[in-house]
């Protein structure tokens, strides 16, 4: 008797008030997890790195600074060309998004990748709530962020087939690199068809709808 009692307070706190808290904010939890993750990550590398880091202050205090600054240019223009690939990835599906939203997703999303398994892709699907706040809905940023993702994979290809072509004139392109290669081949054509499959709405798409109601 004296246990329920003491049990009674303890399963009234967990169903009534815990429970409820968590599950209005799971998102908010989530993201603090993911910061504080982040943080960790960055603390570690800073440690471990230090050596390396050392060597970097070096190397760029000896380094010609107009070709510093050319790099740091040629950086800025690769993050605008970034967010203009996530412009029209939205305007492929009617949306319309203003540049610095896309540019502040794309270097979040970047950031992230570094510490995610399959982080390119699997980066894709994080930050959506800035972009919900312009009006789109969840499935909305996700159809566009697949499409940026496809698009940069094909990218991908159509350099990398000129490359591999002169390679192999040249007598320089081994069997790891042309495994590289057709994998890439392969990953782009199952997503291609796999896009297809979902927009004939046959039973792939009926089958998907059953897990992921929201698309």
């Amino acid at each position: 008797m004296e246990m329920d009692k003491i049990l009674k307070p303890v399963n009234y706190l967990i169903k009534e008030k815990s429970i409820p808290f968590l599950t209005e904010n799971r998102r908010l939890i989530a993201q603090f997890i993911l910061t504080a993750l982040f943080f960790a990550l960055g603390i570690w590398f800073l440690k471990h790195e230090q050596a390396e880091l050392s060597e970097v202050k070096t190397s760029l205090i000896n380094s010609t600074w107009i070709w510093i600054l050319a790099g740091i240019g040629m950086t800025a223009m690769y993050i605008a060309l970034q967010g203009f690939m996530y412009v029209t990835s939205f305007s492929a599906i009617q949306c319309r998004i203003g540049l610095k939203d896309t540019v502040l997703l794309f270097l979040k999303r970047n950031l992230i990748s570094v510490f995610l398994p399959a982080g390119g892709v699997s980066s894709l699907v994080f930050f959506t709530t800035p972009i919900e706040n312009k009006g789109l809905t969840k499935s909305q940023i996700h159809y566009a962020s697949t499409i940026y993702g496809f698009v940069g994979i094909l990218s991908v290809i159509i350099v990398a087939i000129p490359a591999f072509i002169y390679a192999l004139v040249k007598g320089n392109a081994d069997g790891n690199e042309w495994i590289a290669l057709i994998s890439l081949l392969l990953l782009t054509g199952f997503l291609y068809f796999l896009y297809r499959w979902l927009m004939l709405k046959g039973r792939f798409y009926q089958y998907v709808l059953k897990f992921f109601p929201s698309v």
